[in-house]
């Protein structure tokens, strides 16, 4: 009975097809197994892809907001110098303005005034020394002296020294001398009777030796002569004091 079903071409006909219909179903579900697997690894990797771009973009965004942080910080600093050295330079400016306030002052303070009535003492020029006015002078006269001279500086002139004579100063300038003229009526000719002025000058005239008559020809030519009595200088009115 077995047999005559196992024979029976109909039965194996039946199960051929169930053995070729389970073939094709075991074949049908890999074929499209294998496409929703390669289907779901694309999607994947796109989603990875895109989680990569969007933290990189993340990235480029936390630089980009931490170099604005940086710069702006940069910037404030730079501005915080800029504010402190305007302040610093007006502290400077200020502290130099009081302290040439606090000079004047005192330099005001210091300005010394004449004794004698004849105002402050006028500024030294170069080459005096800085105690003029208190080892020079000694009463009136010296300080008209130091007066005239100091004046007579200012004015372009190469004065040595002052002689003050009958209340008239007398400058001392290189090369010249002031002379006293006498007349000699025996030899009709004139004569020196009174001679002052620069020493190395009067030491060079070959005519001058002691208890010798120094005549007007015995004074060499280039020496300037002024004469004695137009020759002195008022230092009132030249320096514009009263007496």
């Amino acid at each position: 009975m077995l047999r005559e079903y196992l024979t029976n071409k109909y039965v194996l006909g039946a199960i051929g097809f169930l053995i070729v219909l389970s073939v094709a179903c075991v074949l049908w579900y890999h074929y499209d197994t294998a496409h929703y697997k390669q289907q779901l690894a694309k999607e994947e990797q796109m989603l990875r892809q895109r989680e990569t771009a969007q933290k990189a973009e993340t990235n480029t965004e936390t630089k980009q907001t931490t170099d604005q942080t940086s710069a702006e910080s940069n910037t404030a600093t730079a501005d915080k110098s800029i504010i402190q050295t305007i302040d610093s330079k007006e502290k400077d400016r200020q502290t130099a303005d009081l302290t040439g306030q606090t000079q004047a002052i005192e330099k005001a303070e210091e300005v010394r005034v004449s004794p004698y009535g004849f105002g402050p003492y006028p500024d030294l020029p170069p080459g005096f020394p800085d105690d003029y006015w208190d080892t020079r002078i000694g009463n009136k006269d010296s300080e008209l002296l130091g007066r005239v001279r100091i004046k007579l500086i200012e004015q372009g002139k190469n004065i040595t020294g002052t002689t003050m004579l009958n209340g008239l100063v007398y400058p001392t300038f290189p090369g010249t001398i002031y002379v006293e003229w006498l007349w000699d009526e025996e030899k009709k000719e004139r004569y020196v009777g009174l001679l002052m002025g620069d020493p190395f000058t009067i030491n060079n005239i070959p005519g001058h030796l002691p208890g010798r008559r120094l005549r007007e020809k015995d004074i060499p030519v280039g020496i300037e002569v002024i004469n004695y009595l137009n020759g002195g200088i008022d230092p009132y009115q030249f320096l514009g004091l009263k007496e």
